[in-house]
């Protein structure tokens, strides 16, 4: 009988190998090559034509997010297939990334596929399949060191700022920007690349990376609305914009970037500004005739500093300002010129116009001579209040945000305890027990019964000790922290989600927000089948969580808030919180330079809260509750701020618990337990804590 049913199963699995060698392998297209940042694949279909082309010439930061410009084009039938490839992450794992797009019949489409940055591959490869028609292509990656700068141009010319390829490393400072940036040990490298005015992003999170934008005879007219709130996304949240601009005044000054120009652009003229300009940053000006010059005057807006560097007949030929956390910086003439002169001038200009000293210049110093505000935020951002998506705002690899994602009943681990007396218990019985008991009936034959039955009956009773242990209840924990960024209409978040799975479950996460990006996190080793899908319209994370363990994704976010949290002082000494959001607020805490966090109470949708911060009562915290969680997490201990808009500084923050959360995602596959925890930060700066009538 054995023998038959060892033959019977070796047959099997010799019917099994040969239907695996009976199926053909899929032809891998050959080894390709081509330009620096695109390279095209030998196309399977001549009928569809397709070319990748990253941003910035393929510059990115692993992990952070970038994006790929892919153009399809048809020159078939009607076709709707599939934009695919593959991202390696940490931990050996990789991430899918697909796109569903409609080709109708003799069309082209060119779309930016947000990807994160690969950490062991420099080649990319990008397939397109639909049914039985696929092309493909290739991009050459490029990743840059963590204290490395990068440079994004706006256009199809780099103007001579490729010629920059090492800056000081300004000693403890930080440099211009908003991405993660490190204290360097040495002179930090400079990277420099294209975004093509028809490519640039809509999700504010793929500007990321960028310390400085630059756009040399900017014309915004062109811009989506998306690629607009991008823009002003990404500058309120720390980056920084140069723009020049000449005869294009109009699309410039009453275009979709008008509200973040420290000026107000009333015309054009020709002038000897150019000259001026080449004479100020001294270096002989190649410019013998008047050239056209934008007449520009200061602009004044509440809560927004700006500053005019340089001015020739009384009109700013320089001007900067402050929007949020970032700074626009404007040009009033044409630089080309003068760039073109030489390779070293190019340098030399751009190193003055960003703020970039050359290696071994040492402390950076004004280009002007003269004492500015401005190098406030462009050498001391990025301090301790960092301000890249997704990283101030989830701080996934502390302990804190650790032990609030497992503060789940059922992923505690069982007692060794019970482990060790459920072991002890079935090896007694297994073993001296059932050999003592069939000697002594002289049954010891049935032992071919009793062992199998025993393994039985404690397999059934593990199995149903864990699920009473560990429930059988999905869970999804949820933990968004939000920020208000002041002196903008913006707010921007994050949400680090654990799902606790009882069943092995396929997962799609959604960020209900139009600029929302979700991504599957990796590197736990508890998911599996992690995939990025991007609609016309939304993206989704998908993973798969395996039974009785954790899986984890984020969402992030930046959009216009529906109202504000502001922060005043009276005359008589009292703080004033105004709360015009449409939430009521929950454990209200104001955390102040100097003092303990200070517990002022609840605040309604439009009321107004006012207390002595010497008469507040002094909240305390259980160091293990998930109040002190929150609040630890968010920083409301204050920390010494290095950031300042121009002049002002962080002197504190009012942190408060949100009713509900501020980015509606939206979860497919399992309908779990919620546990979700929201908190709003807004920063409070010297200037609105000073009395009426004083000085900031």
């Amino acid at each position: 009988m054995k023998s038959l049913l060892l033959a019977l199963f070796m047959a099997l699995l010799v019917g099994v190998g040969w239907a695996q060698d009976a199926e053909p392998e899929p032809e891998q297209p050959p080894a390709v090559s081509g330009g620096p940042s695109s390279v095209f694949g030998t196309l399977t279909d001549p009928l569809v034509r397709m070319s990748v082309r990253p941003l910035a010439g393929g510059h990115f930061r692993p992990g952070e997010w970038t994006g790929l410009i892919v153009r399809l084009e048809n020159l078939g039938d009607d076709l709707q297939g599939e934009i695919a490839t593959e991202i390696s992450g940490q931990d050996f794992h990789s991430i899918g990334v697909r796109r569903t797009v409609e080709l109708p019949a003799g069309s082209r489409r060119e779309l930016v596929l947000p990807i994160k940055g690969p950490t062991r591959v420099d080649r990319l490869r990008v397939d397109f399949r639909a049914g039985r028609r696929s092309t493909y292509a290739e991009a050459r990656m490029r990743p840059i060191g963590t204290s490395d700068l990068l440079i994004g141009v706006i256009g199809e010319d780099l103007a001579g700022v490729n010629g920059l390829h090492e800056v000081d490393r300004m000693a403890s400072r930080l440099p211009p920007g908003r991405g993660n940036i490190y204290d360097a040990s040495r002179d930090r490298g400079v990277r420099s690349g294209l975004l093509p005015v028809s490519s640039l992003p809509e999700h504010p999170q793929l500007f990321e990376p960028f310390n400085w934008l630059v756009w040399l005879d900017a014309d915004p007219s062109s811009l989506t609305p998306a690629q607009a709130e991008a823009l002003h996304s990404y500058i309120a949240s720390g980056g920084h914009l140069v723009l020049t601009v000449t005869e294009r005044w109009r699309q410039v000054g009453q275009g979709p970037l008008q509200d973040l120009l420290p000026v107000d652009l009333t015309g054009v003229r020709s002038s000897e500004a150019s000259s001026e300009l080449a004479d100020a940053l001294r270096f002989a000006s190649p410019i013998d005739s008047p050239q056209p010059q934008a007449i520009a005057r200061l602009r004044s807006q509440p809560g927004r500093e700006a500053e005019s560097l340089l001015e020739v007949s009384g009109d700013p030929v320089w001007a900067a300002g402050t929007y949020g956390r970032g700074t626009v910086h404007v040009l009033t003439v044409d630089p080309r010129p003068m760039i073109r002169v030489s390779d070293t001038v190019a340098e030399s200009f751009w190193r003055q116009i960003l703020y970039l000293p050359a290696p071994g210049s040492g402390t950076l110093a004004h280009p002007l001579d003269r004492e500015s505000a401005l190098l406030v935020p462009l050498v001391g951002s990025l301090g301790d209040e960092s301000t890249e998506f997704g990283e101030q705002l989830s701080p996934d690899d502390t302990e804190v945000m650790n032990e609030v994602l497992r503060n789940i009943p059922g992923v505690q681990p069982i007692p060794l305890s019970w482990l060790v007396a459920f072991a002890a218990v079935y090896l007694l019985l297994i073993g001296p027990v059932d050999f003592l008991v069939l000697r002594w009936l002289r049954r010891e034959v049935l032992t071919w019964i009793t062992f199998p039955v025993t393994i039985l009956v404690f397999s059934a009773l593990a199995l149903a000790g864990t699920t009473y242990v560990k429930g059988t209840q999905t869970v999804l924990t949820r933990y968004e922290l939000v920020e208000i960024i002041p002196g903008t209409p913006y707010w921007h978040g994050s949400s680090m989600y654990g799902f606790w799975a009882t069943q092995r479950v396929r997962l799609s996460l959604e960020s209900g927000v139009d600029s929302g990006l979700a991504e599957p996190l990796e590197g736990h080793g508890l998911s599996a089948q992690l995939d990025l899908v991007y609609s016309a319209s939304s993206s989704a994370a998908q993973l798969t969580a395996q039974t009785w363990a954790l899986a984890f994704a984020r969402t992030s976010f930046a959009a216009k808030r529906p109202g504000d949290l502001s922060v005043s002082r009276d005359a008589d000494g009292s703080y004033v919180v105004r709360n015009t959001l449409p939430y009521d607020l929950e454990r209200v805490m104001f955390c102040g330079s100097g003092m303990s966090t200070l517990d002022i109470g609840g605040l309604k949708s439009g009321a107004e809260i006012r207390f002595r911060p010497e008469r507040a009562t002094e909240r305390t915290f259980d160091p293990k509750s998930e109040t002190a969680s929150w609040v630890l997490s968010m920083g409301c201990h204050h920390r010494p701020a290095r950031w300042r808009p121009l002049t002002h500084l962080v002197v504190g923050s009012v942190v408060a618990e949100l009713p509900a959360p501020a980015e509606p995602s939206v979860l497919h596959g399992m309908d779990p337990q919620r546990r979700s925890f929201s908190v709003l930060r807004r920063p409070v700066y010297d200037h609105e804590l000073s009395a009426p009538g004083a000085t900031p």
